[in-house]
């Protein structure tokens, strides 16, 4: 699975599938999501991803691939938060810069070989490194905007 941004919704589901042993995809399917998002803030559906992950043991890998150096990051995290206060009427339960989600198992993890230790859009060595070589059996599923495709 290759997704980005809020096309991980329905990957979510799929990996849900796969680390059910009962599922429609059977007792030995394995998976591997491979995630772009723009900064580690960026990151939906940490806590399920990691969750399933869990569960599916061994079954499924989950990678995140970060596009915004770690400069833009902070530029990114702190840009128009004192505007954005300023909006009237604002929902106050919903994440966003000035009040972010808080995993509950902390923030994705950045390291060489972590989560989310890649660094760029997801690009032909990304995926040589992660997916499986084509093959009987073997299916892509891409899902977020359409520069991915």
């Amino acid at each position: 699975l290759v997704v980005g941004g809020t096309g991980v919704a329905p990957a979510l589901q799929l990996l849900r599938e796969v680390a059910s042993s009962s599922g429609v995809f059977g007792p030995s399917c394995q998976a591997v999501l491979v995630y772009s998002s723009r900064s580690p803030t960026d990151i939906f559906l940490l806590d399920e991803l990691r969750e399933v992950e869990q569960a599916a043991q061994g079954r499924i890998v989950v990678r995140h691939t970060l596009t915004a150096d770690d400069e833009t990051a902070k530029t990114l995290q702190s840009a128009g938060s004192a505007e954005l206060q300023r909006i009237p009427d604002r929902h106050h339960s919903f994440a966003s810069r000035w009040n972010p989600h808080k995993p509950k198992d902390g923030p994705a993890r950045l390291g060489s070989g972590e989560e989310a230790g890649l660094r760029g859009r997801v690009c032909r060595d990304i995926l040589l490194e992660l997916l499986p070589p084509p093959g009987t059996g073997t299916k892509v599923v891409v899902s977020g905007p359409p520069q991915m495709w």
